[in-house]
């Protein structure tokens, strides 16, 4: 009893510590509200009392620039005796408030005390008599917190707690902590803001012959301008009647052209200063540089006296924005038109507003890039299907063929030459890290006039050519860096039948994305693959990285047209050249994607025996990649060790893709005495004799395949017309390359 005392006592000590201890040490942290969940092991202090567990939810708030935290909790424990001197269970409801402090903020963990003291309600059931009083409680806790998402963290904590009435104990366990904000491990970095030059002062002049006054104000945007505008300077129209307070335009990006259309360009404010209502207002911006005629802005139709209202001025530029190649300056006119009473009024204030040059954006949203991103380009749809078809002509068709248009991709800009070069003026790395400075990205054809580009420049090359041939793409961005990905098409359930290691592929919407180091051009695509990986696995789990889809970014960043005056085209690659770089880099990938699958296949034969399961199945690892003659071995093998249907249907398959129909059938037809009513079997039979043109029994065998399984059936619908039928023969021709090997259900 004496020590439970001194424990209280030096608990209550400990207490005042943690509850000053955020005043004495700590680190900012970001503001916001959190919420956590600890589930944990309770440990009592009395002897008596036996281990047990506990749970508590908590809602949290983060003090900004602070390292202070505030909650409101609710816990329960239970915990049974140790049947001396009687057996009992000991249950405690509670509710509390508490602080604590972050003691420090390391890149990978939180580390964190704190206190509370609340109210609690205990109840003991002893012998089946349940005693029950409320009293005081406290608690002291202390942990660390390991970010695995960017709004979540997985918590190890440790602490002790105390029911006045009941008892003392010490709990650990582990948690979820949610936070509104990026965890410590998921923060990119703070930007930090870049100091905008003065620009010249702006000058509003009066159309009207009254007294008109004209006022700058400079760097000092509207409250409620638009936040993505980078308004430098801004210009006031005084009068007695409907007042300019403040308008403003923002740098435009020509590549942005289009993105204008449906967004903010510019502000303006206007206040009655008048005592009459105002009607009929009518607000028209014009910039003779870019526009074809001036844009009406939606404004109120009346304002009350005193009222004022914020418009956000859009503008429907031309495509003639695109030929400005150095940062300008250009004409701008806001027109107002009103009717005070009978009296009609107007007036406009002309200003200036900045235009930088068609290659400039800035890093505030990742996606922007993707209107660098020209796939329809006549010059890079040339490149890139003169790239494809040699794909086509010439692979392993068991291969991904985006996988394969990706490689060669790669290899056709190591054999055009060209080069990864860091732009030493605007280098990625830190232009990326400040959402205000502007940096100068590549169109596709500039990278290839120029032989040369940064990552940024290459990825945006790289991307164009895949989406140019129908290959999804992405852009992947962690920190100080972006490069590529693209949709190999492959089904998230076949992966591990598919590429070496699965880790190597980002999965999105059910499909395995392949990242792409493209600066690593000239070390071929396994080793720019290996890379990407590499990155992807070493940012993502702290939330650094981020897959942005093509797709996506386009619906907000729409690609624009470029043209380099006297157009040229890039020019043909030699196509043997590029046909021999290309199916080394996939036979290196075959080889690397065969042998782990069939080291585990071996292992089984040597420690089972060389079952013709076994065997059938390393043959079909052979066939599946094209290496039939030894996919014919291990099927041979199979085979020879029984009556294995799924062995003979696979080597009439092998006669069947090498058009030779009558031997085809001829091992069909042994496996169908092994097992007639195997669906793979009867399949196999009915698409024998329709290719050998003996549609009467391609058309009976079909019909059992209808009967027994449906599903299958249908992806051979072909199977019951003849080849003469219209629209068919487009079926039937695709429907033969796809191969169903027979398999032994496990």
């Amino acid at each position: 009893m004496c020590r439970s005392i001194k424990f209280r006592r030096r608990l209550s000590f400990s207490l005042l510590l943690l509850c000053a201890a955020p005043l004495l040490v700590g680190q900012e942290s970001d503001g916001g509200f959190g919420a956590s969940l600890a589930p944990a092991v309770h440990i009592p202090v009395e002897s008596y009392l036996g281990m047990g567990y506990s749970v508590r939810a908590s809602a949290m708030y983060r003090f900004s620039g602070l390292p202070v935290y505030a909650e409101i909790a609710a816990g329960m424990s239970q915990t049974d005796s140790t049947g001396i001197p009687t057996e009992a269970t000991v249950r405690v409801m509670n509710v509390s408030a508490g602080t604590g402090a972050y003691l420090s903020r390391l890149p990978f963990l939180d580390v964190f005390i704190g206190g509370r003291i609340g109210w609690g309600f205990g109840s003991m059931v002893i012998d089946g008599v349940t005693e029950r009083a409320g009293a005081f409680n406290w608690g002291a806790v202390g942990g660390v917190s390991f970010p695995v998402l960017p709004r979540f963290a997985l918590s190890v904590q440790g602490g002790v707690v105390a029911q006045m009435n009941t008892h003392l104990a010490y709990e650990a366990g582990l948690g979820v902590v949610w936070s509104p904000g990026p965890t410590a491990r998921s923060d990119r970095g703070t930007r930090t803001e870049r100091v905008t030059p003065q620009p010249e002062p702006l000058v509003a002049e009066a159309a009207s012959d009254e007294a008109q006054t004209a006022e700058e104000l400079v760097q000092e945007p509207a409250p409620d301008a638009a936040e993505d505008l980078i308004v430098t300077a801004t210009v006031e129209h005084t009068r007695t009647d409907l007042h300019l307070v403040q308008a403003g335009f923002g740098t435009v990006f020509p590549v942005f052209y289009r993105f204008y259309d449906e967004n903010p360009v510019g502000f303006a404010i206007l206040k009655n200063a008048g005592e009459r209502t105002l009607e009929n207002i009518d607000v028209m911006v014009n910039i003779p540089a870019f526009m074809d005629l001036p844009q009406r802005q939606e404004a109120p139709e009346n304002l009350e006296p005193g009222e004022e209202v914020t418009l956000d001025l859009q503008v429907l530029f031309n495509n003639s924005l695109l030929s400005v190649t150095e940062g300008t300056r250009v004409a701008a006119q806001i027109a107002v038109s009103f009717r005070d009473g009978d009296e009609s009024s107007s007036y406009s204030a002309n200003t200036t507003l900045s235009v930088t040059n068609r290659n400039a954006m800035t890093w505030d949203d990742d996606r922007k890039a993707a209107s660098f991103v020209t796939a329809k380009d006549p010059a890079i749809l040339e490149f890139a299907k003169n790239v494809a078809g040699i794909v086509r002509a010439g692979g392993r068709s068991a291969v991904s063929t985006n996988l394969r248009t990706a490689m060669a991709m790669l290899e056709a800009f190591n054999l055009y030459g060209l080069d990864y070069v860091i732009d030493p003026t605007t280098p990625h790395v830190e232009l990326s890290e400040n959402p205000h400075a502007i940096d100068f990205l590549q169109f596709p054809v500039q990278t290839f006039a120029f032989g040369a580009g940064d990552c940024d420049d290459l990825s945006i090359c790289y991307t164009s050519c895949l989406e140019a041939v129908g290959v999804s793409t992405a852009f992947i961005t962690v920190p100080g860096h972006i490069y590529a990905a693209f949709n190999t098409s492959v089904p998230e359930q076949e992966i591990g039948r598919t590429f070496p290691r699965a880790d190597d592929v980002i999965i999105c919407e059910g499909e395995a994305w392949v990242p792409v180091e493209v600066t690593m051009l000239d070390r071929g695509f396994a080793e720019a693959w290996t890379a990407g990986a590499q990155q992807w696995r070493q940012h993502n789990p702290r939330g650094q990285a981020e897959l942005i889809p093509m797709q996506t970014a386009w619906q907000a960043f729409e690609p624009v047209g470029f043209d380099l005056g006297e157009r040229q085209g890039i020019g043909a690659l030699p196509e043997e050249d590029l046909l021999q770089a290309y199916l080394a880099e996939l036979e290196a990938f075959v080889q690397d994607a065969i042998q782990p699958q069939a080291s585990r296949i071996q292992r089984s034969i040597d420690s089972q025996g060389p079952s013709p399961r076994l065997c059938n199945n390393m043959g079909i690892l052979y066939a599946k990649f094209e290496q039939l003659d030894e996919a014919r071995r291990w099927f041979e093998d199979a085979a020879g060790r029984g009556d294995y249907a799924p062995a003979y249907v696979n080597l009439g398959h092998l006669d069947y893709l090498d058009d030779n129909y009558i031997d085809a059938l001829r091992y069909y037809e042994q496996a169908e005495e092994i097992d007639p009513d195997d669906a793979t079997v009867i399949l196999a039979i009915s698409r024998a004799h329709h290719e050998l043109e003996n549609y009467g029994f391609a058309t009976a065998y079909y019909e059992r395949l209808q009967i027994g399984n449906p599903e299958l059936a249908g992806q051979f619908a072909y199977l019951q017309f003849r080849d003469s039928d219209t629209g068919r023969a487009s079926d039937a021709a695709t429907a033969k390359e796809v191969i169903i090997w027979g398999e032994a259900v496990e």
